[in-house]
């Protein structure tokens, strides 16, 4: 089993509701500020919502976004999204809640080695089945 927590493997989703801690890079922190959200997409998916019926859910509380948050928190790349219309930082995609309900980082454990290189002469990176991941489990706060 590959310790994950070596080097620069964390591979965090783009929303970071769970970011490094600074003061010790091998351990994870929630961001108590997007946590409630997260939750609160896990409940609604266990009272038996559907995707798009949590995406309109989230919407209707103009919350936003993952971009617009990691744009707001001053990481690059997301402004494209909101240049024509500032209420696009309100609006949540089936994607997103797909993704966060999806991603095992959200119960506690990393997951690695999602894709592989066919040949070091390759740069195509082939995606590994979910059963197929190294997933290692209890690695912080779910």
């Amino acid at each position: 089993m590959q310790d994950f927590s070596r080097g620069n493997i964390w591979l965090l989703p783009h929303h970071t509701v769970i970011s490094k801690d600074p003061a010790d890079h091998n351990h994870l922190l929630i961001d108590d500020k997007v946590a409630h959200i997260v939750r609160e997409i896990f409940d609604l998916a266990l009272q038996g919502y559907g995707i798009p019926k949590i995406r309109k859910h989230i919407n209707k509380q103009h919350i936003l976004r993952p971009a617009a948050y990691a744009a707001e928190r001053g990481e690059t790349g997301f402004e494209r999204y909101f240049e024509d219309n500032e209420e696009n930082r309100y609006i949540w995609g089936e994607n997103s809640i797909r993704n966060i309900l999806r991603s095992p980082i959200y119960a506690g454990n990393l997951a690695g080695y999602k894709r592989i290189s066919p040949s070091m002469k390759s740069r195509k990176r082939l995606s590994k089945l979910p059963e197929e991941w190294e997933v290692i489990p209890d690695t912080h706060e779910g």
